[in-house]
Formats: C-alpha cells, sequence, structure tokens
C-alpha cells in the first residue's frame, strides 16, 4: 500500500516492511528521495485498509489493527501497538485465506474495517473504531466490498458502501435525532435484529464466586417495541431469558412543534432485575436484544456478593 503523508513523504507499505519516502521541494530526479526504514518486521497485509486518521495512519497487520505514530516533534515516524487487542477474537475470526479483500475507511472520527470472517472469501462483517472514544463501537454484517466519498450538490461529503450485490448504501450518522425514523433502522426495508453484549463482570474478584444481587439496564429514546434482555453465567451453555418482549420505544416532542400538541406519555427507561433466584457464579454478561428498529442504551450496572469463604473451603 502507498499512502501520501504530509510535507511530501510517502509511506510505503510491505507484508513485512514500513518505509518512508521523502521528496525534497526542490529535488529535481527521483534519485533525490529519501528513503527510511520505519519497520522491519511489520507491514500491511491488506493494501486498501490503510488509510490517515488524523495525524496517523491505521493499517490492517498480521497481528491486528495497528497506527503508524507521528512524533509531538515531528521528528520521527514509529508503529504504535495492535489497537485491537481487546477485540483479538474479531481479528482472529479474519479468513486469512482472503484477508487481501479487507478495505477500510475513516469518516465521522471511526475507522471502519471490512473484512470477510470465518470461512466467506467476501466482505461480510465491518468492525467500528470510535477514534474520539478511543473504542471499539461493535461489529455489523452488510457485505461491503468498497468504501466511497461522495459530495453531490447540498449534502456535503457522505460515505457511500458498495456491497456485493451490487447495492450502494449510506452511511446515516450525519443525521440528528429528530431527523432519524424507523425507516432508517431497516435494510432495503427489511428489519433486523440488533444486540449489546456486555463484557463479563467479575466485580474486582475473579475468583470468587458470587451471589447475584440486580442489574440495571438504563434506556435512551428508542423505537423497539420488542427487545428482550437475557444474562449468561460462565455456569450456563446459553442465554437465559429475564426480561422478554419489552416495549422501549418512547415519544418526544422536537423543536419546533405545531400547536396544538399532545406531550407524550413518559416511558419508563429505567429497568433492574434481580440477581438472586440464580446459582452462584463467577462471571457474568447481560445481553440486550432488538428484534428491530432502533434501539439506544445509556448505561448497564450490575451488583454482586463475593463467596470468600467458598474460596477458603476449595484452597
Amino acid at each position: 500500500a502507498i499512502v501520501a503523508y504530509y510535507q511530501n513523504r510517502i509511506i510505503v507499505f510491505k507484508k513485512r516492511r514500513i518505509f518512508q519516502v521523502t521528496i525534497p521541494a526542490d529535488m529535481t530526479t527521483a534519485a533525490d528521495w529519501t528513503i527510511e526504514l520505519i519497520s522491519n518486521s511489520i507491514g500491511c497485509v491488506a493494501e486498501a485498509t490503510a488509510v490517515q486518521v488524523n495525524s496517523d495512519i491505521f493499517f490492517l497487520s498480521d497481528d491486528g489493527i495497528r497506527s503508524l505514530i507521528r512524533s509531538a516533534a515531528d521528528d520521527f515516524t514509529s508503529v504504535g501497538l495492535p489497537i485491537s487487542e481487546v477485540v483479538k477474537d474479531v481479528i482472529q475470526s479474519i479468513n486469512t485465506a482472503a484477508i487481501g479483500v479487507c478495505t477500510a475507511h475513516f469518516y465521522d472520527n471511526r475507522y471502519l474495517l471490512a473484512f470477510p470472517s470465518e470461512a466467506n472469501d467476501v466482505n461480510d462483517t465491518i468492525l467500528v473504531y470510535n477514534t474520539v472514544l478511543q473504542a471499539f463501537e461493535g461489529t455489523w454484517t452488510p457485505n461491503v466490498m468498497q468504501f466511497a466519498l461522495t459530495n453531490f450538490q447540498d449534502e456535503g461529503a457522505r460515505l457511500m458502501l458498495k456491497t456485493t450485490t451490487g447495492q450502494i448504501n449510506k452511511y446515516s450518522g450525519y443525521k440528528t435525532p429528530a431527523q432519524v425514523t424507523s425507516a432508517d433502522y431497516q435494510d432495503a426495508g427489511v428489519d433486523y435484529e440488533s444486540y449489546v453484549r456486555t463484557k463479563d463482570f467479575n466485580f474486582g474478584d475473579p475468583f470468587s464466586a458470587k451471589y447475584g444481587s440486580h442489574f440495571e439496564v438504563i434506556l435512551d429514546d428508542s423505537y423497539s417495541t420488542d427487545a428482550s434482555i437475557s444474562i449468561q453465567r460462565d455456569i450456563d451453555v446459553g442465554d437465559i431469558d429475564v426480561q422478554p418482549n419489552l416495549n422501549i420505544s418512547s415519544a418526544a416532542l422536537t423543536l419546533p412543534f405545531t400547536l396544538p400538541a399532545i406531550l407524550p406519555t413518559s416511558v419508563k427507561k429505567r429497568l433492574a432485575s434481580d440477581l438472586r433466584a440464580y446459582e452462584k457464579w463467577r462471571l457474568l454478561n447481560i445481553k440486550i436484544t432488538s428484534a428491530a428498529n432502533k434501539m439506544a442504551i445509556r448505561q448497564i450496572t450490575a451488583a454482586a456478593n463475593p463467596d470468600t469463604i467458598e474460596v477458603q473451603k476449595s484452597i
């Protein structure tokens, strides 16, 4: 891959090496170019994944998503640690036999990486990294083979996604909450399921078994009328439904609005469930699923009491 960089520089990615080419402003031939080796062991395995992200360059390497970091004084460039280490299971699901079709784009302060998972030979998953929050936001499953930035008429810059079926989809993250409708949460007019699963809660103690107390889910403005909450402990084979078939939709008046208007009824935004009815466990994760439409989650919290006596007995 070749990526244009700052001050007449070009970053050249090989599979196992990275070079920086500096082109002097007064150069007369290519012989005047200066070539520097940045890394002798790390490179880019899919050329379309190397894109400039603010002052850095993100790319997909053998061991995950890495970044080429520019020093504050701009006197050297180095390769950072894999930022995808926290989602290593997702990176390991990439089909290495078809890794060359991976592609990426930087838009809306997000690095979007499309890749083929498992036995697929076309991109079927998108992994999204938020550069402002410095956190991964999740995975999505459109079959995107190419990203493109358009700038038609008064719309401004918009990210388009070309799928393997020939469809052109548009990233709608630019819309305000007042502009969003339920149709924005459909795929070509068809509803799709979405879910959020927390990491495993160990409550600061990875060894002790716990007696569950309760957990609480705080929801933001949502459209979903069919949501469910489930839990999974380390002793469970699958998910355990706790609160199925929930209507979490909420209505709101957005300024400006025309009088007369009816104020919407308040909808419960905080859902709590008791965990005391379940057996002891070490780890617990919580999953919130929506069969269709918008589901917005603000916060998930849980409480439990460790059984330290059980640990002493086991020892």
